[in-house]
């Protein structure tokens, strides 16, 4: 193997490392936004169902409770004929 060939392989796997490196950093940045995105989406989630099983309803000045129930959560009434 002579000269240029020796330097040709350095420099190749030189820019190969530099390749290997960068896409290693993009993909840790990817991976920090997607967890940070889904954080953000779980909250607001969170914050959704808070609301939806808190929601205050008043009358006459009295706050009632109120909360949403799945209609599949629900007994069927059986009827007796």
């Amino acid at each position: 193997m002579g000269k240029k060939e020796k330097e040709h392989r350095k420099k190749v796997a030189k820019r190969n490392e530099r390749i290997a490196a960068e896409k290693k950093e993009f993909q840790k940045q990817y991976t920090q936004l997607l967890e940070q995105k889904l954080k953000e989406y779980q909250a607001k989630l969170k914050e959704n169902e808070q609301l939806e099983n808190d929601l205050k309803i008043s009358l006459g000045g009295q706050d009632l409770g109120f909360s949403i129930v799945d209609p599949s959560e629900l007994e069927q009434p059986t009827t007796e004929e």
